[in-house]
């Protein structure tokens, strides 16, 4: 049997007058370390109710399974559907294509849209608890008061919001600020602690110690369990084309055992955006048209999934977005995973993170500045680097 802390006990009791009241929704926050997922989930025993674990991402919520033993999936997969649509086929003049019998083409597109009646899920479970709410957007939050069921939105306040959007929940309480003791001689929870009151990480002593970096650490963090971490998406694609470099890879696609990164949901081959897979194999040479490859991509549990990847998103800045834009139905549009933004992995964890601090990218706004960093550090289970000085240009 688990025991709470005294602030988790004190939250528990809050959350258990909210569920005898009518009010639909609540929160639960805390800072990294302080057992947000333990209290939850313990919480949820206590009031004897089945839940629903969501989270934004498929790497979010295969971080609040092993962390709360409890079966989670993504908020898409539960608001939205798969819908097909036929379309007309358009020639490159942008005239419709005939067949032979004189009848025009179409062509099948798939779209996701909000489901027109709540997922099964959501029908059998008397709470939904949404984890990383710092990520919701204010879109999909209304689309799950929608769903009839009573909230609990976890989440950690010093994180930073949605990209492009209003966040979908504000924090009521700040619940948890005690770090529990099995964490208390973390160096990662320690920097993450004084980023968090506004201190700068510590040159030396238990927080780590001040070295120069030289680029080769970039080829340390290329396995699955570790991850570079950068602000803007220019150093996140030079830093990503240096790391290939240095591993000697020449082909302009991903070649077996590279990191890739998802760019946009496709339902047909059930990934999501900022899913990271490990390529197994590729038939570029053998593909059925050079814009895309036929590649087998592995990933953190060992599952395998066969797709149809555009190569444009592995080319530069403007042939991602071209991929993203492109992407569905039958192509998957991707890019490389060894340097991913911030912004990108809230939600996930690694066990050893490198932060490349871009002094120059930095927001003149102190706060942004300091929830970018901490969110940056807390993406760590083990240790985490910060390169001060950028090592890509």
């Amino acid at each position: 049997m688990i025991t709470l802390t005294p602030q988790q006990e004190k939250a528990r009791q809050r959350i258990t007058q909210w569920w005898s009241g009518e009010n639909p929704e609540t929160t639960l926050t805390g800072y990294a370390g302080t057992g947000k997922s333990t209290a939850i989930a313990t919480i949820i025993n206590s009031l004897g109710v089945k839940a629903l674990y969501l989270a934004p991402t498929g790497k979010a919520a295969a971080v609040l399974r092993a962390k709360t033993g409890k079966p989670a999936r993504t908020i898409h997969s539960v608001l939205y559907t798969a819908v097909t649509h036929e379309e007309p086929r358009t020639g490159k003049d942008g005239k419709p294509v005939t067949g032979p019998d004189g009848k025009p083409l179409t062509i099948s597109r798939i779209t996701f849209e909000p489901r027109a009646y709540p997922h099964d899920d959501v029908t059998e479970c008397g709470i939904i608890v949404v984890d990383e709410m710092s990520m919701v957007a204010k879109k999909e939050a209304e689309l799950l008061r929608k769903q009839g069921k009573r909230i609990i939105a976890v989440g950690d306040p010093g994180q930073l919001p949605p990209v492009k959007a209003d966040p979908g929940f504000i924090p009521r309480y700040i619940d948890l600020t005690d770090i529990i003791r099995q964490e208390q001689c973390s160096p990662v929870l320690e920097i993450a602690t004084r980023v968090r009151n506004k201190q700068r990480p510590g040159r030396s002593g238990t927080s780590g110690d001040r070295a120069r970096l030289g680029v080769e650490y970039l080829e340390f963090f290329t396995r699955p369990d570790r991850q570079i971490l950068c602000w803007r998406h220019q150093a996140r694609w030079a830093s990503n084309r240096l790391v290939r470099t240095m591993l000697k890879r020449t082909a302009p696609v991903p070649e077996p055992g590279e990191k890739v990164s998802i760019l946009r949901n496709n339902a047909m081959y059930d990934v999501y955006r900022g899913q990271q897979y490990t390529v197994k194999w590729t038939d570029y040479d053998t593909g059925p048209a050079p814009h895309k490859i036929r590649a087998c991509l592995t990933d953190d549990d060992g599952t395998e999934k066969t797709i149809q990847m555009l190569t444009s998103g592995f080319i530069d800045p403007q042939g991602e977005m071209q991929a993203e834009q492109q992407g569905g139905d039958a192509k998957v549009a991707a890019t490389w995973g060894y340097t991913i933004t911030v912004h990108s992995s809230q939600g996930s964890e690694w066990r050893d993170v490198l932060v490349l601090d871009e002094p120059l990218a930095r927001p003149r706004d102190r706060r942004t500045m300091d929830r970018w960093l901490y969110t940056a550090v807390t993406r760590a289970t083990n240790r985490v680097m910060i390169a001060r000085e950028s090592m890509v240009v």
